[in-house]
């Protein structure tokens, strides 16, 4: 009868061990799993910031003045914060409507979303088609800053010529010098910069003068 009760208490003392290696094997999976996926939603974060560097750092690398003024804010009807609108080349595209120079737009969509939309440049009817693109997911807001001349009293001055403006007028032809993004999402502020060229209004002669 001892030795029945002993065999039994192995029985429990290794179940109780059991458990316990269990129980520390199970957290252990369960600590895994969910770093994995933090990992996985910090990468994805990531990608996206990175898509949207190398996306819009092409299309302000890609400005074109085939219309003036080329690139300018603008604030539409029943939209708090300004749009960017400026004309790029977006080269060969499947659709050749789209293909060349065409007229962007970068805004915050209904679905807070920083969106770009395109249009074709030779069709100015008011059905002509459109495209949109999403840069960036869960935007509340953004803001725009144009490094060159100093427009307003609250623009940031950087130099005796130079200054962070808020806004950039359509009156002005030239291209601002850099360009600042500041994307806000709840708590945290996300910060980009692009470099762009300086591209001058192309100049045309006429045969009989380009002689003279």
């Amino acid at each position: 009868m001892r030795k029945k009760n002993f065999i039994l208490l192995e029985i429990l003392i290794s179940l109780i061990l059991l458990s316990f290696l269990l129980t520390f094997l199970f957290h252990s999976m369960t600590e895994g799993i969910r770093a994995e996926v933090r990992i996985s939603k910090i990468r994805q974060i990531l990608l996206e910031r990175q898509h949207l560097q190398t996306r819009l750092q092409d299309l302000f690398l890609s400005t074109t003045p085939t219309q003036l003024p080329y690139m300018y804010t603008k604030r539409f009807p029943k939209e708090k914060m300004d749009s960017l609108i400026f004309y790029f080349d977006n080269g060969i595209d499947p659709d050749p409507a789209f293909s060349g120079p065409v007229l962007g737009r970068i805004y915050l969509d209904e679905k807070k979303r920083l969106a770009l939309a395109l249009w074709p440049i030779e069709n100015k009817t008011q059905s002509r088609p459109w495209r949109k693109e999403i840069l960036f997911h869960n935007v509340t807001r953004f803001q725009f800053q144009f490094l060159g001349e100093k427009q307003t009293k609250q623009d940031v001055t950087i130099t005796d010529h130079l200054s962070w403006n808020q806004q950039w007028p359509q009156h002005i032809i030239e291209t601002p010098c850099m360009i600042r993004l500041s994307l806000f999402q709840e708590k945290e502020e996300v910060a980009f910069a692009f470099f762009l060229t300086n591209v001058e209004p192309l100049i045309t002669y006429e045969g009989d003068r380009a002689h003279r």
